[in-house]
């Protein structure tokens, strides 16, 4: 009897000791580990038993089946692999409208610099411009330089 006591109370002691799960953040990316972090990298600990450290809906707390659990992570992929390519498509937006902030202003110093100033016709000739043509090409620059250079 006392054995038996003895091997419930082992088991009992055991039971609320559970793996903790490492929550990482490095360079701006988080990543859940069962190792500790990195160092420089930020990190908490969570447990795995705790309320607050297990997310609403996922498998464990919820109760899902495997296939339930595969389906939601790889919505979840799917939804971290569009917002990925969201802010690429915002990033190169960001550096277009710098580089065309750039060469507005690059025409507008031009064209204030003063001198003769010449294009290309259609005709493949230079022509000069007069002052009013100067005049509308320096206009012409200065609302390009407000539209790219908010």
């Amino acid at each position: 009897m006392t054995r038996t006591f003895i091997a419930i109370a082992a088991m009992l002691a055991a039971f609320p000791a559970s793996a903790q799960v490492y929550k990482c953040v490095e360079g701006g990316r988080t990543v859940y580990s069962q190792i500790p972090c990195a160092t420089g990298a930020a990190s908490t600990t969570i447990r795995r038993d705790a309320p607050s450290g297990s997310a609403p809906g996922s498998g464990a707390a919820s109760g899902q089946s495997a296939a339930e659990q595969e389906q939601a992570f790889r919505k979840r992929q799917q939804q971290q692999a569009e917002a990925a390519k969201k802010d690429g498509a915002k990033q190169q937006e960001a550096q277009e409208r710098q580089q065309n902030c750039a060469t507005a202003r690059s025409q507008l110093a031009n064209f204030e610099t003063g001198g003769r100033i010449s294009r290309i016709n259609a005709n493949g000739e230079r022509e000069f411009l007069d002052e009013a043509g100067i005049e509308q090409e320096k206009a012409r620059a200065r609302s390009l330089v407000q539209e790219w250079c908010k």
